[in-house]
């Protein structure tokens, strides 16, 4: 599914919200890369991993929660997901084909922080909880305590998927998933 696809088929009440976000932010959207070297580093590379981790969450979904009920919704995950690299577009930008590293005027958490009350995007504390975890629980990993919830673990599956397996796709032409394709197809790699 293209981007614009699966944020139509949100249906909770963070939809709208996330809706204009990515709507309001499309030319800082567009312009970025998904990262600064590791996964969809090109133009539009950040929309590019926005979709990518997104279908991997409803392929991923389906299948698991077929075999046991997942404790969270797929509108859950996908909400998260959409907003676990909100800051990159800022981070993150082309000028001609040079991919330019700006510093923030604050952290990451604060700068989504900011974006989700200024598009009224709340979340659950699940979500939160997966937004917090989305990378990993790095430092706080207790061998005694669950730090990360299921849906942080979920979460942080379809973004190391989308960053480490298949860092350099959807490719520009033909990639084997059908209907998932490139932002922009006059990308390089």
């Amino acid at each position: 599914m293209l981007l614009n696809d699966v944020l139509s088929s949100l249906h909770g009440l963070n939809a709208e919200g996330l809706q204009k976000m990515y709507s309001d932010n499309n030319s800082w959207f567009s312009s970025a890369g998904g990262s600064h070297h590791n996964h969809q580093v090109w133009r539009g590379g950040y929309l590019d991993h926005m979709a990518e981790v997104c279908n991997i969450a409803m392929v991923m979904y389906a299948s698991l929660n077929s075999k046991r009920v997942l404790p969270f919704s797929l509108d859950d995950a996908l909400e998260v997901l959409l907003v676990h690299d909100i800051e990159k577009p800022w981070k993150y930008q082309y000028s001609g084909d040079t991919l330019n590293v700006h510093p923030l005027s604050c952290s990451s958490d604060d700068w989504r922080t900011s974006m989700m009350k200024k598009y009224s995007v709340v979340f659950s504390p699940l979500q939160l909880n997966a937004l917090k975890y989305v990378h990993g629980e790095l430092d706080e990993y207790s061998s005694t305590t669950r730090i990360a919830s299921p849906l942080a673990s979920f979460v942080h599956c379809c973004d190391y998927i989308s960053a480490r397996i298949w860092f350099n796709h959807p490719l520009i032409s033909g990639d084997s998933w059908d209907g998932c394709e490139r932002s922009s197809v006059n990308n390089a790699d």
